[in-house]
């Protein structure tokens, strides 16, 4: 089993700021070949400010290109990896709490429309070290939905349940 998350904001200003988020996942499934899924969002927000206490609400729209990966069984009765691109709509909303000056929680909504069709519920906890440029994350999310791919004989809606957990090490550039 093999993960990468790359995940950057951009936000010159309070005015708004851009997420992008790259991630690649594989691995081996026995008598069939590889699993593999990517996925690449990039998306617009803004952040408000929810009074003198830190605490923030925040809304973004973008889009999602993924190529997912189902199972398929040919004439043979052999079971197939395949991969297809899907693109959706994408849309998140939700809230950043801090903890102090080191301590950031941040929970959101994900909605996912289009050929692929998901909700999910993603939370992020972030420590940052006493210089502010580096920090570790912890985050998990849940979704739920499903997503369509057509082939040659006929098209498939495919369920999709999905638990993350990241975690990871990273830098402030300001």
């Amino acid at each position: 089993l093999g993960n990468l998350l790359i995940d950057m904001r951009f936000q010159e200003s309070d005015k708004f700021f851009v997420d992008t988020e790259i991630l690649a996942r594989a691995t081996d499934v026995k008598n069939v070949g590889e699993f593999s899924d990517q996925a690449f969002s990039a998306l617009i927000g803004k952040e408000f400010n929810l009074g003198n206490s830190g605490f923030k609400a925040f809304g973004s729209i973008g889009a999602r290109y993924s190529s997912v990966n189902y199972f398929e069984q040919n004439f043979d009765n052999d079971i197939l990896s395949a991969q297809k691109g899907i693109f959706s709509a994408t849309a998140q909303a939700g809230i950043i709490a801090p903890l102090g000056d080191q301590i950031l929680n941040k929970l959101r909504v994900i909605v996912d429309v289009g050929q692929l069709n998901q909700v999910g519920v993603k939370y992020n906890g972030r420590y940052n070290f006493a210089s502010n440029q580096w920090f570790v994350d912890l985050s998990g999310g849940l979704f739920n939905g499903t997503y369509k791919v057509e082939d040659d004989f006929n098209e498939k809606e495919i369920e999709r349940s999905e638990v993350q957990m990241f975690f990871g090490i990273g830098r402030t550039f300001k």
